[in-house]
Formats: structure tokens, C-alpha cells, sequence
């Protein structure tokens, strides 16, 4: 069992808390959530930060926030790893079943509006929620 972090991308706008906005950030997520409340509380991370997302659950992480669950353990993947956990992962709602569904039929050839930059990567997070 593990605890993971994504990369950091910029992803946190005009309407984000300040500590995110227009700041590089990731995603810290687990196998289980008592391993990933255990090392959020070990790093200084408030439960009420904690996002129970159904795509995934997980807690947001500044730069230095990273770093420490890093030097605590935290394993670092990929932004396609951390999609394909997410996939494995997706806790959809009976409601949401057939709104999903009927998304997954649109293919999307280029980058969005609101893509992050990542290197010379574009990213965007509608691309794997």
C-alpha cells in the first residue's frame, strides 16, 4: 500500500485559495484513505483540505507541501499514472451513470481552453476527469 504524488502543473486560477493561485500544485492520493489521512496529518495537512472527490480522493499539495510528503514516504507517478489510478480507482454515482456514459462518446483532438503547461507538455485536467 502507498501513497502517491502527481507533478506539479499550474492549474489554480483567480478564484483559488491563495496558496494555489497561479502556483504550481499537485495531487497526493492513496491506496487507502487512512494511509493518505495518516501522512496528510504527518506533513501538516488539515482533514478539511481533504477533497472527497468520486474521480479522486485526494488532497492538494503546494510545492513545498510536496516535498515533505515526498521525504515521508509519498511515491512519485506520472500525470498518466495518476489518471490510470484514477480510472482503477472512480467511484461514480448511480445518478451520474449515464450522464458519464454518454460523455464518453466526444473525442477530443485538441488541447481546451485553460490547459496547463507542464514542459512543453500540454496538459488539461478535463482531459482525464
Amino acid at each position: 500500500m502507498s501513497v502517491y504524488v502527481d507533478p506539479l502543473f499550474t492549474f489554480g486560477g483567480d478564484n483559488s485559495p491563495r496558496c494555489f493561485q497561479h502556483k504550481p500544485s499537485c495531487h497526493m492520493y492513496a491506496d487507502t484513505l487512512e494511509e493518505l489521512h495518516e501522512l496528510a496529518q504527518r506533513i501538516g495537512l488539515k482533514r478539511s483540505w481533504f477533497q472527497d472527490d468520486p474521480r479522486l480522493q485526494h488532497y492538494d499539495l503546494t510545492k513545498g507541501k510536496r516535498f515533505q510528503a515526498l521525504r515521508h514516504g509519498a511515491v512519485e507517478q506520472t500525470a498518466a499514472q495518476m489518471v490510470a489510478f484514477s480510472k482503477e480507482h472512480h467511484r461514480r454515482p448511480a445518478d451520474k451513470e449515464i450522464e458519464c456514459r454518454e460523455k464518453t462518446s466526444v473525442t477530443q483532438t485538441s488541447p481546451p481552453s485553460g490547459s496547463a503547461r507542464h514542459g512543453s507538455q500540454d496538459v488539461t485536467a478535463a482531459w482525464f476527469w
